[in-house]
Order: structure tokens, then C-alpha cells, then sequence
């Protein structure tokens, strides 16, 4: 990634959000006038995530600790409606509970617009999670 940014080349990175390590390269890449866009790709509830990394596990993927996804899931969501959607340029929310991933809100910064009701709704409940137990 640092070469990417160096060279000034386009380029992609896949996160969970569920840290701050990114704050530091996204101003970074603000200061090198790159355009910022995230793409957050949400589920329902942690459960999901656990029965995915299991299947995943199943075909030869990677795992990842319940324990792990349990404490992620809502810092996801914190982190990037209350700090990395104010770094970008510009953000879009997806909703990836269902068969087919579904658009839900876009914006940038603080200002945006909601696609569909019912799964913005279910994003912004994800802030509240406390309790991340299956």
C-alpha cells in the first residue's frame, strides 16, 4: 500500500473497519490528493458473520476466532459512521444479509441519502449493539 501511494497509483484495500489504523494513511492519503471512496458492507448481526467464516473454514478459507468477529462487529459500525465516513471523499453503505448485496445509503461526509428505509435502519442499529453475544 505505502509503495502504492508513493508511486501515486490507484489501489484498493479490504478492512473491517474495527480499528483506527487507518486514520493515520487515509490522511495521509488526503494530504497526497487522492480521492477516498469506502465502500461498508454491513450484516444483520454477528451470527452471520460466524456461519460465513464457518462455511468458508469448510471450503479451505481462512478462519477467524468468534471471539474476534464478536468484538469487531459493532466497532465496525462506529468506526466508520463516526470517523472514516468523514475521511472520505465519498462513502456508499451496502447491506450483504440476503442473496443479493443491496445499495442502502451514499454520501459524503455527514450529508447523504438513504436508498432503502428498512436497511439503513438496521445499519443505524448496529451502532447501538452493546452486546455482541451470538
Amino acid at each position: 500500500m505505502h509503495n502504492q501511494i508513493s508511486s501515486g497509483k490507484d489501489f484498493a484495500i479490504e478492512s473491517t473497519l474495527s480499528g483506527r489504523s487507518l486514520i493515520k494513511i487515509f490522511q495521509q492519503l488526503k494530504f497526497e490528493k487522492y480521492r477516498i471512496i469506502v465502500l461498508y458492507i454491513f450484516l444483520d448481526c454477528v451470527k452471520i458473520a460466524v456461519d460465513r467464516v464457518r462455511v468458508r473454514v469448510e471450503e479451505g478459507g481462512h478462519h477467524i476466532p468468534t471471539e474476534d468477529l464478536q468484538r469487531r462487529y459493532s466497532r465496525s459500525f462506529n468506526n466508520f459512521w463516526n470517523i472514516y465516513n468523514d475521511l472520505a471523499d465519498e462513502w456508499q453503505i451496502f447491506y450483504n444479509g440476503e442473496d443479493n448485496v443491496i445499495q442502502t445509503a451514499f454520501g459524503a461526509k455527514q450529508e447523504f441519502k438513504i436508498i432503502d428505509e428498512s436497511k439503513f435502519d438496521l445499519f443505524m442499529r448496529g451502532l447501538d449493539v452493546k452486546n455482541n453475544e451470538l
